[in-house]
């Protein structure tokens, strides 16, 4: 009799919530294959979430080689972006820099703190990315590495 009760309830309890609205779904997904970073020297951005796809490769969101451009891949459309701010560095061990595009517009805001360099000097990297366009903004925690 119980279990006939609390149906009703859960039914009740899911229409007043709502179906989830597109300000809650991520529209920054993982770049792929060919997709901005070449070689050399970059710091690359993943969700802690996750670090690795499936074929075991770095699963990047957000790419910034150190020439003044980053990559991401928005509203599923590969977006090359232009720094317009920069402050700190690695070797003070916090970086905060702006990035913008005009089609489409969008706004990425990067802050992020080394918390380690290994022996080889591959920076451990820990922050957050804020991105901004169309209406939509979304604040993203990430983890990275950076080097050359």
């Amino acid at each position: 009799m119980k279990r006939l009760l609390l149906l009703p309830l859960l039914l009740l309890s899911a229409c007043v919530s709502g179906p989830q609205t597109s300000t809650n779904i991520s529209r920054v997904s993982v770049l792929v294959p060919g997709e901005g970073y070449v070689g050399g020297c970059f710091a690359g951005f993943f969700r802690p979430d996750n670090e690795f796809k499936a074929d075991k490769t770095r699963a990047w969101i957000f790419v910034d080689p150190y020439d003044g451009t980053a990559d991401i891949r928005f509203n599923r459309q590969y977006v090359k972006l232009s720094v317009a701010s920069s402050s700190g560095s690695e070797d003070e061990k916090r970086v905060r820099k702006t990035f913008i595009s005009s089609s489409p517009e969008l706004k990425a805001d990067l802050d992020y703190t080394v918390t380690n360099v290994d022996e080889e000097g591959w920076l451990t990297l820990v922050g957050m990315l804020k991105v901004e366009s169309e209406g939509h903004s979304e604040v993203i925690a990430v983890k990275g590495m950076g080097g050359c």
